[in-house]
């Protein structure tokens, strides 16, 4: 597979390990790390996810990294819905000693600041003359270049600080 050219995983390990959760109305799609879910009821869905998680954590032992499209889950479940969800998914990720990566994409300031609001740590990724550069917002970092090691057998990002 793809991902295992890129990353060094093998299959074993991404079915084991990953989960990606869309809309059982998508493109039809099939995979063993792939979780269908409705998008109708949020309290439904986040069940799925939280059963989800919490398979992964008794299986491994571990505390889970997640990867949430913040703007994604706004455009299925609403502000109200995303508000309710934001609220239950930091305490679960903070009781669980979990890490959830939040992500949204520009244009819809609404949303990622109520995010960053919620948040431990906000970063920004931008994109300056053709440059991504990353920043923290919350705590203020410095700003960083941030680059892909060639040398690397799988993609290695490398952050150069800017003076």
């Amino acid at each position: 597979s793809k991902m295992k050219r890129m990353y060094g995983f093998t299959d074993d390990e991404l079915n084991g390990l990953l989960r990606v959760f869309g809309l059982s109305a998508g493109d039809g799609m099939e995979s063993p790390y792939l979780i269908k879910v409705k998008g109708e009821d949020i309290m439904e869905d986040y069940a799925v996810w939280v059963r989800t998680i919490e398979e992964l954590k008794n299986r491994t032992g571990q505390p889970i990294l997640e990867f949430v499209s913040i703007d994604m889950m706004e455009i299925t479940y609403g502000i109200r819905g995303l508000r309710r969800l934001l609220g239950m998914a930091v305490a679960r990720t903070r009781r669980e000693g979990n890490l959830t990566i939040g992500i949204v994409g520009p244009g819809v300031e609404h949303v990622s600041k109520r995010a960053a609001a919620l948040s431990d740590i906000h970063l920004k990724l931008i994109r300056d003359h053709g440059t991504p550069l990353l920043y923290g917002c919350k705590p203020r970092t410095a700003l960083y270049a941030v680059e892909i090691d060639q040398a690397s057998p799988y993609p290695l990002p490398r952050l150069t600080q800017m003076t």
